[in-house]
């Protein structure tokens, strides 16, 4: 059986949003936690069951991404809040999560050992924490290679591919 999701975003009341959602039609929604402002993530999981909306995935915090590639404390900072976030969906019963290689059309530089190493963290806190990483295509697709090509094996982490995306920057 083919099912429809949508994403649940913008403002608003996250209640009302989940009810139309519903009411629409569809079957799942993938939640981000940019939009914890509207309450958080257990009271969106708990609506989702009272509306009878599966939660697909959760899209991580995307911002200062690209920092994980540089050699500094701001990396290790966003290496953590990835950390703390996938913990975070997991103990919701959130199993799988969207993340970022880049962030934005800041400039990564090259691949690097800072980012691989940090990319490699978030992905066995994700495995301690049974839950998939998926990571996105956006603007630096190079990035991306390298990372997949490192983590290929690894059993916490997918790629998932984001069409907009793709039309957008590649």
């Amino acid at each position: 059986m083919i099912q429809i999701g949508t994403y649940v975003h913008g403002g608003g009341n996250i209640e009302e949003k989940i009810i139309a959602i519903k009411a629409a039609g569809f079957d799942f929604v993938a939640i981000g936690m940019g939009a914890l402002s509207d309450g958080t993530l257990e009271y969106q999981v708990e609506l989702c069951k009272k509306y009878g909306l599966e939660i697909d995935n959760i899209h991580l915090t995307g911002g200062k991404t690209t920092e994980i590639w540089f050699e500094d404390e701001l990396g290790d900072k966003v290496c953590d809040r990835y950390c703390r976030e996938i913990k975070m969906a997991a103990d919701a019963g959130i199993k799988k999560g969207i993340a970022h290689i880049t962030w934005g059309h800041k400039d990564p530089g090259e691949v690097s050992e800072y980012g691989i190493s940090r990319l490699t963290k978030m992905a066995d806190c994700a495995l301690e924490n049974g839950f998939l990483l998926c990571l996105e295509n956006s603007v630096f697709i190079e990035h991306l290679y390298a990372t997949m090509e490192k983590l290929k094996d690894h059993p916490a982490v997918r790629f998932t591919y984001d069409s907009g995306h793709r039309n957008a920057f590649a």
